[in-house]
C-alpha cells in the first residue's frame, strides 16, 4: 500500500508546485511503499532509516509470493 501523495522524506521542502498533489513522485524501486519526489529526497530517507525499513519489506513481499 502506497503512502498518501507526499515524499517520503519527512524533511522536504520541495515547494516546486502549486499544490503537494501535483509532485510527481517515484516509488522505491526496493519496496514500492514509499514515494520520493526525486533522488536527493530518497538519499536523505536512505541514510534516514529507511534502508533497514526497505530490506525488511521487500523479505516480506517475497514471502508471501508478491
Amino acid at each position: 500500500v502506497l503512502q498518501p501523495r507526499r515524499c517520503g522524506n519527512l524533511a522536504c521542502s520541495n515547494f516546486s508546485n502549486a499544490c503537494e498533489a501535483d509532485l510527481k513522485l517515484t516509488a522505491c524501486s526496493g519496496c514500492k511503499r514509499v514515494r520520493y519526489c526525486g533522488a536527493a529526497c530518497q538519499r536523505v530517507h536512505w541514510k534516514a532509516g529507511h534502508k533497514a525499513e526497505c530490506g525488511r519489506a521487500a523479505n516480506a513481499k517475497a514471502a508471501v509470493g508478491g
